[in-house]
């Protein structure tokens, strides 16, 4: 029987990206379509059930996911500053995200590069 435990730095790390890469209410389904990754598995890092390593794959292509966004946020968002309503509304949820962004892609970087070297294989 596999005891819950609080879940990982990482895996509330991951929550954070998908939440800046797909807001905050249904995040999950969406990561886990893009990923790969069985929504079950998602579900089991957040409880603790399993624990999501730092350098984890998922972690390598998350921070993929959240690179390519970011640009594409960095320009539109001088545009949508100024004329409606709707449009300053659009320019604070593009800040809000891209502060999410630049707030997480460090950390998952960092992660990253606690990944050791691969170890050779004697024959």
């Amino acid at each position: 029987m596999a005891l819950n435990r609080p879940p990982t730095q990482t895996a509330d790390l991951l929550a954070d990206a998908a939440r800046a890469l797909y807001g905050e209410a249904e995040w999950k389904a969406p990561l886990s379509r893009e990923l790969g990754v069985n929504m079950r598995t998602i579900q089991a890092w957040l409880s603790g059930k399993m624990q999501l390593a730092p350098d984890h794959d998922v972690m390598r292509r998350t921070l993929g996911l959240l690179s390519a966004l970011k640009p594409a946020i960095e320009r539109v968002l001088p545009h949508v500053d100024r004329g409606p309503e709707v449009l300053r509304r659009m320019h604070d949820a593009l800040s809000t995200q891209l502060s999410e962004i630049n707030r997480v892609m460090p950390l998952i970087a960092a992660g990253l590069a606690t990944r050791a070297p691969a170890a050779r294989r004697h024959k």
